[in-house]
């Protein structure tokens, strides 16, 4: 039992310090695709980044037996038209799985989490939108809907802490119906 445990803090660690460096690293790059490209193709490339890091973190953590995931369900997404994706929310990793399958995806996320120094520079370059002001969201949400791109949204507006899912927020419903997009 006690080595059962060293070995599950010793993968907790590393695949912390695997995303520090991935999410630095990407930070950095992302700078620089910023200070080289227009706006409009900086977000576009920098969702794309963030996905292949994103990728190469789950394939990582897979290959060393740490994670296993399965993004097939996502896969007719790719091919359909815009929509609002509200899954819920139980861990950590949902989101980075979502946008390993989904390059383009556009993203709410916590307000903090744009101040995050190591999520935040790739969070806004890729313009993800803040969650804090309900208003802004759905106009930067439909902005992102009328492009043709998916929205990914977790209704709950955290994790969840209460099985089977927390209260569901009305702003999915309302961006959704607001865009007139599916969810």
């Amino acid at each position: 039992k006690l080595l059962m445990a060293f070995y599950g803090y010793f993968a907790l660690v590393n695949s912390c310090l695997l995303l520090i460096i991935l999410c630095g690293t990407w930070s950095l790059i992302a700078l620089i695709l910023y200070g080289l490209f227009p706006k409009r193709h900086v977000q576009t490339l920098s969702r794309q980044g963030i996905s292949i890091g994103f990728r190469l973190y789950v394939a990582i953590l897979g290959g060393l037996g740490w994670l296993i995931t399965d993004t097939r369900s996502l896969d007719p997404l790719k091919t359909s038209g815009p929509m609002v994706i509200t899954p819920n929310h139980p861990g950590l990793l949902d989101a980075m799985v979502i946008l390993t399958a989904l390059p383009a995806l556009g993203l709410v996320l916590k307000a903090s989490l744009l101040d995050h120094p190591l999520l935040g520079i790739g969070a806004r370059l890729a313009g993800y939108i803040p969650n804090h002001l309900t208003l802004a969201m759905i106009r930067e949400g439909r902005h992102n809907l009328s492009r043709g791109q998916h929205l990914l949204l977790f209704p709950e507006g955290t994790r969840t802490q209460a099985p089977p899912i927390n209260p569901l927020s009305k702003s999915s419903a309302l961006l959704a119906l607001k865009a007139n997009v599916p969810i």
